[in-house]
Order: structure tokens, then C-alpha cells, then sequence
């Protein structure tokens, strides 16, 4: 029973080792995807914009051929 736990607290010991090894990599890692998440918010962005602008020339651009 005792070398069972003594196993346990070896195995706790190596997870807590294992994740302040690779903790920088999971921050970081979660910082990518925060940048990946906030450049997909810029692309919509900017694909609404454009849709929004050749609108308004394909709309100019008709009243003057119509109009004009």
C-alpha cells in the first residue's frame, strides 16, 4: 500500500514537472489563437468594407451611365 503511494506521488511530482516545463508553450499557444481569432475579426472587417465600397461604385457607376 505504501509503495502504491509512494508511486502516486512520484507520478504527481512528474505531471507537476511535465507542466512547468511546458507551460510557456501552452501560454503561448493560447496567445496564438487569440492573435488567429482577432485577425479573422479583422478580415471580416475588411471583406464587409470592401463589399460595401464596390457597392456603392457599381451604384454610382450605373446612375451616371443611366442618368447621365
Amino acid at each position: 500500500m505504501n509503495e502504491n503511494t509512494m508511486n502516486i506521488s512520484e507520478m504527481e511530482q512528474e505531471l507537476l514537472t511535465v507542466r512547468s516545463k511546458y507551460k510557456p508553450y501552452f501560454e503561448l499557444q493560447n496567445e496564438v489563437r487569440k492573435l488567429k481569432k482577432e485577425r479573422m475579426e479583422m478580415l471580416l472587417k475588411a471583406e464587409s468594407f470592401l463589399l460595401i465600397l464596390i457597392t456603392m461604385i457599381s451604384v454610382d457607376l450605373i446612375y451616371k451611365f443611366f442618368i447621365m
